[in-house]
């Protein structure tokens, strides 16, 4: 079983293999594309792998960034091994996963998937080491955070003056994966709605 170790934005070399794991609802894909635009950006030659689910399916499928992806949660009566199978088809055309983003880190399927998946490890829920012990938050701000229950309030925004500029959680999930900055624009025409952009 390879070591797991916390991803601290160390290089990844040339062409990286990434593996980003999302959960079965719907909104939860949805704040995670600006995760996998920003790690697009900053890893253009990169393999993005999404270990999904079937009810986001048809989204990951069609999202320009995602090279490949397989469903976690197949009710088949065979899908352990069809999954096993898909990661060792994707590892033999892409090489080794060098990167695991696990964006649904109280999820303990997607916890124990990344065992068999990464060389590093990089978490936004405490992930099992060993499958007995969990690796310790991060020292940083941007790792820290996840310990704390507050993340929709305003005491929340003051404690990270300076390191969020909102605690929105794609916001949150974009410093986690330390892939720049994700910030909200607004235009005169939509002052509610607006886009995500992404800054080094």
């Amino acid at each position: 079983m390879t070591a797991l170790q916390r991803y601290a934005g160390e290089p990844l070399g040339q062409a990286p293999h990434i593996v980003v794991l999302g959960s079965c609802k719907l909104g939860n894909f949805v704040v995670s594309t600006p995760v996998l635009m920003g790690l697009r950006r900053r890893f253009p030659d990169a393999c993005i792998g999404f270990i999904g689910s079937c009810v986001t399916q048809d989204f990951e499928v069609a999202h320009p960034v995602i090279d490949w992806r397989v469903s976690w949660d197949d009710p088949a009566s065979d899908a352990g091994l069809a999954l096993q199978q898909v990661l060792a088809e994707q590892q033999g055309r892409h090489g080794p996963v060098n990167l695991a983003v696990n964006l649904d880190g109280y999820n303990p399927v997607t916890c124990a998937m990344l065992h068999d998946a990464a060389q590093r490890l990089f978490l936004v829920a405490p992930t099992p080491t060993t499958y007995r012990t969990m690796i310790p938050w991060g020292d940083s701000p941007q790792q820290r955070f996840l310990a704390d229950p507050d993340w929709d309030s305003l005491e929340f925004l003051n404690r990270y003056q300076g390191v969020f500029s909102s605690n929105y959680i794609a916001e949150l999930f974009c410093h986690l994966a330390l892939c720049g900055r994700c910030h909200r624009s607004t235009s005169d025409h939509a002052p509610i709605r607006g886009s995500w952009a992404f800054s080094a």
